[in-house]
């Protein structure tokens, strides 16, 4: 994600900073030189006037990399006057310690070829997410054109530097940068529609690491996608090493290191391949049934390549932004679930990276289980993907094991738990096959019932595994960090209960009834809301006794002898008001609540947005209405 926006205060302080080391290093007397120098000259072959001419100069000559600098140091002194220690201070305001880092300067200058927005035009926005490693950062939301110009920039950490002065610790750097075969730039385009409703335009991984010859690299890149052979669009980008070195790595250096690492890699896969294909069938030799059950080892990814299954699974630690298993599968299931297919001919399912996934914030089965799953092995559980069937079609959940062997099964979509042998229906049928990031097990039991199997899966007898060395040469997919929760769940509550009230009046206006609303019943649902939240968090019914003792006898001590009331919740997982007033034309309840006739008919309307990690919300809406019959 951006960082947060800076305040007034930060930004004259950071102008003021910044003037002061211009004067100290006489940089103002170079810019001068500079703009002199370029606007007597005589070329028409470039616009001298560009400020981005201007830029590119001034950066080549290094007087861009002589300010950065300058502020490093200026940091390192000012925090060892303070504090007695050699690091710099990062960010402004902030005070906290940090080393100096190496940085890479990734602008997005504009796109180009983005052919399908010409029909959409301003209807729609769009946006360009980009992830590395854990650090994710996401552009403004632009206009849909043809060629739209982005201009926007971000600082990508690549790593830390202890001694901002020593030129052979940056030139170590920048060798030890070209091992990182693995730390590519993900790249995705989202667009969203006026409801909020958001799709996939088309993404790629970025080999960044061509920029370490010179430091300074400009390139078009193409965005694909699975569905179509044809670039999606093309975006234009420029890179820049913070700090500069001053011997970057020939392009000899740089192409032997690529094909090194081509080689290894095609040499790794296909060592895989043939050795799943070669336990696999192994496998449906053992029992002729075989044949018909779901075992999935390969699927196909967003680029359109074939991927391991066990390659989207990893430990995804949640830092401080989720507490416990439950509010992982909480935060899971209120991602938006969408059968994701690809719209051409001989369509298959496309497993999302996690990055796209949580960017488009709608997915499949597969999305959600995978999700649940890497975050389950970041608490430390014995988790698995669980393969198999439910009583309609093939399905993905997760499956859990206690130490005292106990199964659980989780339900991703919906954040339901099925503890294996109890009274609880299970809505599973079948299970194929298990796995994690570094198992998998089919099954090769007589029955694959999931309530007949054992789920021991170290015992040969009931499970095939794959060697673990094996599955080590998978390629894993890049470890991503969820975000902050930025949104204000006070003014959303607000907003959307006021866009409700204008609907709902609307809505029995054209009934020819009128609409009066009790503020103190609407404030009054507020413990109900909180119960029907923590029920959802923590699951079963004796959390919030209490809450819901507290919400009766509040309605008992407002609601007058003679008179009815009724209630009704719904939690939704947008904050469209026009699409939950959709939703609610659409309940039988809510739609008895909005028509109901009588005498001293008051409304009540509660909305309450709890957020998650990553600008997940759950938002309740909740009706009332008091009222006293008319007796024909």
């Amino acid at each position: 994600m951006s960082a947060p926006p800076l305040n007034a205060s930060e930004i004259r302080s950071i102008k003021r900073l910044i003037d002061q080391q211009l004067r100290s290093k006489d940089i103002y007397s170079q810019i001068r030189s500079i703009l002199s120098q370029h606007l007597d000259s005589e070329s028409e072959s470039v616009n001298v006037n560009s400020e981005e001419h201007v830029l590119n100069v001034m950066r080549e000559r290094g007087v861009l990399q002589q300010l950065v600098e300058s502020l490093h140091q200026r940091d390192m002194s000012s925090s060892g006057a303070k504090t007695g220690s050699p690091t710099a201070t990062g960010g402004i305001g902030n005070g906290t310690p940090t080393r100096l880092q190496q940085l890479l300067h990734l602008k997005i200058v504009k796109g180009k070829a983005f052919l399908e927005f010409d029909a959409i035009g301003a209807r729609q926005k769009f946006c360009v997410c980009v992830q590395y490693g854990k650090q994710r950062f996401q552009t403004q939301w632009l206009d849909c054109h043809v060629e739209p110009t982005i201009d926007e920039d971000m600082l990508l950490v690549l790593n830390d530097l202890s001694d901002a002065n020593s030129a052979q610790k940056i030139a170590a750097n920048v060798a030890e940068l070209l091992q990182r075969s693995d730390d590519k730039i993900h790249i995705i385009v989202i667009k969203e529609d006026e409801d909020g409703q958001r799709d996939y335009i088309g993404g790629t991984h970025l080999e960044w690491r061509k920029v370490l010859k010179t430091g300074l690299l400009g390139m078009s890149v193409e965005l694909g996608s699975s569905e179509m052979t044809v670039p999606r669009g093309i975006l234009e980008l420029r890179l820049e090493l913070l700090p500069r070195p001053k011997v970057g790595l020939s392009e000899s250096e740089i192409q032997n290191q690529f094909n090194i690492e081509r080689s290894r890699r095609t040499k790794a896969e296909r060592e895989f391949y043939l050795y799943s294909k070669q336990w696999f069938e192994e496998y449906r030799q053992i029992r002729p049934s075989h044949k018909n059950r779901v075992v999935k080892i390969y699927a196909e990814c967003e680029a359109g390549g074939m991927k391991p299954v066990t390659s989207f699974v990893y430990p995804l630690r949640a830092d401080r932004l989720i507490d416990s298993p439950s509010e992982a599968a909480r935060f899971v299931s209120l991602i938006s679930y969408e059968r994701n297919e690809s719209t051409v001919e001989n369509a298959k399912e496309i497993w999302w990276e996690t990055h796209t996934f949580l960017s488009k914030k709608k997915g499949d089965f597969e999305n959600h289980a995978i999700l649940l799953c890497s975050l389950l092995l970041g608490f430390g559980m014995d988790a698995y993907v669980c393969v198999g069937t439910d009583q309609k079609a093939g399905r993905l959940w997760v499956m859990t094991r206690s130490p005292d062997g106990e199964i659980t099964f989780w339900e991703s979509v919906t954040g339901a738990r099925y503890k294996l042998g109890s009274s609880k229906s299970i809505k599973y049928q079948s299970i194929g096959c298990v796995f994690n990031h570094e198992s998998f097990f089919a099954n090769i039991q007589r029955t694959d019932d999931v309530t007949d199997c054992q789920y021991d899966l170290e015992n040969e007898r009931h499970w095939k595994s794959m060697s673990r060395m094996k599955l080590s040469l998978v390629p894993k997919s890049s470890h991503i960090a969820l975000a902050p929760s930025s949104v204000d769940c006070v003014e959303l509550s607000s907003r959307v209960e006021n866009e409700l009230k204008e609907q709902i009046m609307t809505f029995r206006r054209d009934l020819g009834l009128t609409s009066a609303f009790d503020t103190e019943m609407s404030y009054m649902l507020s413990p109900a809301i909180f119960a029907y939240e923590q029920q959802r968090l923590l699951g079963g019914t004796a959390a919030v006794k209490q809450p819901l003792d507290d919400f009766n006898d509040c309605i008992k001590n407002k609601v007058t002898e003679g008179h009815t009331f009724k209630a009704f919740p719904l939690q939704i997982t947008n904050t469209n008001s026009r699409r939950i007033m959709s939703t609610i034309t659409k309940n039988k309840i809510c739609m008895d609540i909005l028509k109901t006739q009588g005498d001293m008919v008051r409304f009540g309307l509660r909305v309450r947005a709890f957020s998650y990690p990553d600008d997940i919300v759950a938002l309740w809406v909740m009706f009332s209405v008091r009222y006293q019959e008319i007796v024909q």
